[in-house]
């Protein structure tokens, strides 16, 4: 997770690492990975569950955008670059790129908005955020399961600008689909997304 972050191809990131009161020594880890790379900052709490550590980096964050990556996921090493296009491109509040689902079997299957890993684009403007996020709220939460709604149900592959985050939090104590609720509240608020 953190070594793909650090690859990503657009240099200019601050990476805060929530620490969540685990038990594992995470500053010992983190130095090693990380080999004094001044864009890491470890954020450390007692621990309060996935909702609250992500609540605690978004306050923390200072840059203009917001991206998730639990300690399982892996990030291509051009998503920010190419997210960050989009976004100033398009001038949208939110980017969802595609997620690509590995099952323990070693199958993998790709989502996203446009359906496959083509890389097609699809714009949405307030008027059909609605539909967004209805189909966010009525997606499948598996991840055996073919639905393009999985990348506006996982804030992981999403890219949120810091007007949204502002402004929405994770619920805490919620442990499972806190992704899908607060994406659903971010949409809420977005006029525009990508």
């Amino acid at each position: 997770c953190l070594r793909s972050v650090l690859s990503q191809t657009h240099g200019e990131l601050e990476v805060l690492v929530v620490d969540d009161g685990s038990p594992f020594p995470i500053d010992e880890w983190v130095a090693g990975v990380a080999q004094g790379d001044p864009r890491v900052v470890v954020l450390r709490q007692a621990n309060q569950g996935v909702s609250a550590a992500r609540n605690a980096g978004m306050e923390a964050a200072v840059g203009s955008y917001v991206c998730f990556v639990d300690a399982d996921d892996y990030v291509a090493p051009q998503f920010v670059a190419d997210a960050l296009v989009v976004a100033t491109r398009l001038r949208v509040d939110a980017v969802f790129g595609g997620i690509e689902v590995r099952h323990p079997d070693g199958s993998a299957l790709w989502r996203s908005l446009g359906g496959d890993n083509s890389g097609s684009l699809l714009y949405a403007e307030r008027d059909a955020l609605d539909l967004v996020r209805a189909e966010a709220l009525a997606a499948s939460p598996s991840s055996w399961l073919p639905t393009a709604a999985a990348c506006v149900t996982n804030v992981v592959g999403g890219l949120f600008s810091r007007s949204l985050t502002d402004e929405v939090r994770f619920r805490v104590g919620v442990t499972q689909g806190e992704d899908r609720l607060f994406i659903v509240d971010a949409l809420e608020d977005a006029q525009r997304v990508a």
